[in-house]
């Protein structure tokens, strides 16, 4: 058994981790592979796409990443024809 230490984990160089023959490897959680980010995405919930369309988000989010992912678009220009 580990001893009871008062510095946070944050604060720690993880030394102890380390030494724990079970403890999963750098990178994973739980011993299994990282998530690929397509798996990422897809595990994400309908409630946080759709808040993402919220206003508040329109000249934060929308308006920049659009620029730059069609940079050659005038500002301004009509989303529909």
């Amino acid at each position: 058994m580990m001893p009871y230490s008062t510095t946070p984990i944050w604060q720690t160089d993880g030394s102890a981790a380390a030494a724990s023959s079970k403890s999963p490897k750098p990178g994973t959680r739980r011993g299994r592979a990282p998530s690929s980010p397509g798996q990422v995405v897809s595990n994400l919930m309908l409630g946080l796409w759709t808040s993402l369309l919220a206003s508040r988000y329109h000249q934060r989010l929308w308006v920049p990443a659009l620029q730059r992912a069609f940079p050659t678009t005038p500002t301004g220009a009509p989303i529909f024809n």
